[in-house]
């Protein structure tokens, strides 16, 4: 219900609640213009790197953002390298100006010849020591090849450090270009088209709800990925999106059920098939809403019911151990965690931690009222699942059918029935303790009209001593008094029917074999 009143699939819904990722994959672009450089928004793209969706984002709020598509050369013997190969920065900016910067990726290579860093010895290009006497010999090398350098150019020292080159190394050949590079290389190789596709990345992230879209092309209930947030928020910081019940329940708060409810009826005139179906069961929950005066925010539990203490007992054993209620234990996982929750939102702490604790606590909650409806179920000792409230609730054994509509009446009895051949047709063996139940308060009439008993209070203690008037008086009884026999399920109006009991021995309730087939019952037990 939940899910079609906000007209969002179940399964997006689910990762709403419980703060789960969301995978898409999308095409990758670089960024080419930008007009804000700043620190701020470099954030939003690692590397130049955006996804397809982010790109449509920015080009909704920054008209003169400008990106190009990205591709994966998959043959990459077009590039004059291999990784682990040394190239200084003017090789560099030819490859950069060829391929772009995405296409490989380098580090910084020192140089070979450097001082030990935290000790003072010099090393060769080797990596072996230079004594002294080597140190004073390539120090009087060096200034004359200095003075050299300056007699014949004219330039100091100085000068000639800025003409050092810079090296590096390819760690990386991931094969990126942008669309505007690969251009070129396609009209060299042509063969080289085939070998090329569209650069796309997974995008994993966690999943948000709009709540309040303004003037993006997103409805109130769209679900996005945290970076289409990210970005939306940034741009217009009255876009709201969020995450987990807390967001639900604002879009609920929101809904008017009766302007809903006409927009939806206008739809249905238009719609057909599967989508009318669908409009037409959201319809039913909204007038269901109006008819009872409900609210759709109450489906979201701010205050959780505690039940009375009597329904999740504690028993203690021998030995002063204790034998406790699964209630008791799934409720003490809720408040442990709720406890944790609120610590957490005192201290401040990062919003990744909170968002799984509240994940924790949701889970905790699911298990209180339906244990294993989602997942794997909490398991206690011996690794049973917990029975939970709806275990209490539901079923044969549940508190409904059980407790309330399964009580059990006064003066009847229940047995399985076994064969008695010496009985007539409209006959049935009934046992001597369950008939003294059934016949217990003209039993007990009988004593005291005798006066065999001075009260029904005395009566009721022979009726329990079970005495030899009391059998008397009770074959005296039977006679005169039919009983109904049932037999469940019962289907059709013989599945009830009148005897004339006849007291036996034993715990089975006798039946003629003829009488059977009206009930549809047999002897195996």
């Amino acid at each position: 219900p939940l899910a079609l009143l906000l007209n969002i699939s179940p399964k997006n819904l689910e990762k709403i609640l419980y703060f789960a990722p969301d995978r898409r994959r999308e095409q990758l672009y670089e960024v080419k213009k930008f007009d804000d450089s700043s620190e701020n928004n470099k954030m939003f793209f690692e590397n130049g790197v955006i996804t397809e969706t982010e790109f449509k984002i920015h080009k909704i709020y920054s008209p003169n953002f400008n990106a190009e598509l990205l591709y994966r050369v998959r043959q990459i013997k077009i590039f004059p390298h291999k990784v682990g190969d040394i190239i200084n920065n003017k090789e560099l900016s030819e490859l950069q100006e060829v391929f772009g910067s995405l296409f490989f990726a380098v580090e910084p290579y020192l140089p070979l010849e450097f001082k030990q860093q935290g000790s003072g010895y010099d090393l060769d290009r080797e990596g072996f020591e230079i004594d002294e006497t080597d140190k004073e010999e390539r120090e009087q090398e060096k200034n004359q090849s200095t003075v050299e350098k300056v007699s014949e150019t004219g330039e100091t020292a100085e000068n000639s450090e800025e003409e050092k080159e810079v090296y590096y190394r390819i760690i990386e050949i991931d094969g990126l270009i942008s669309e505007s590079k690969l251009s070129p290389l396609i009209e060299k190789e042509p063969g080289l088209a085939k070998k090329t596709t569209m650069a796309k990345r997974t995008v994993e992230e966690s999943c948000y709800v709009v709540i309040n879209p303004r003037n993006t092309n997103h409805k109130v209930g769209d679900t996005i990925l945290e970076s289409e947030n990210r970005l939306h928020t940034y741009y217009d910081p009255e876009f709201k999106a969020g995450i987990g019940a807390e967001a639900i329940k604002a879009i609920l708060k929101d809904i008017n059920l009766d302007s809903l409810n006409m927009e939806l009826r206008e739809e249905l005139k238009r719609s057909s098939g599967q989508k009318a179906k669908k409009v037409i069961r959201r319809l039913q929950i909204i007038d269901a809403f109006r008819k009872s005066n409900g609210k759709p925010e109450w489906m979201i539990l701010d205050v959780l019911p505690v039940i009375p203490p009597d329904l999740r007992p504690m028993v203690q054993l021998e030995g002063g151990r204790f034998a406790t209620s699964d209630l008791n234990d799934l409720y003490r996982r809720v408040i442990n965690r709720n406890n944790r929750l609120k610590r957490l939102l005192e201290l401040g702490a990062p919003g990744i931690i909170v968002k799984n604790e509240k994940r924790m606590l949701q889970e905790a909650v699911d298990a209180l009222i339906d244990n294993g409806r989602r997942g794997h179920a909490v398991l206690g000792a011996g690794n049973r699942p917990l029975k939970s409230l709806s275990d209490l609730l539901q079923g044969k054994k549940g508190r409904f059918r059980q407790n309330l509509l399964g009580k059990r009446v006064d003066y009847s009895g229940r047995s399985v029935i076994v064969v008695g051949p010496k009985l007539r047709l409209y006959e049935c063996g009934i046992p001597k303790k369950m008939a003294l139940e059934l016949f217990k308060p003209f039993v007990m009439h009988n004593l005291v009209k005798r006066e065999l008993a001075h009260n029904i209070k005395t009566a009721k203690k022979l009726v329990e001593q079970e005495s030899l008037e009391v059998w008397n008086i009770l074959q005296e009884i039977v006679e005169d008094h039919p009983v109904l026999l049932n037999r469940a399920p019962t289907l059709h109006r013989l599945g009830i029917q009148v005897f004339k009991p006849i007291l036996v021995e034993g715990n089975a309730i006798q039946l003629h074999p003829l009488a059977c087939p009206a009930f549809n019952a047999d002897f195996d037990g």
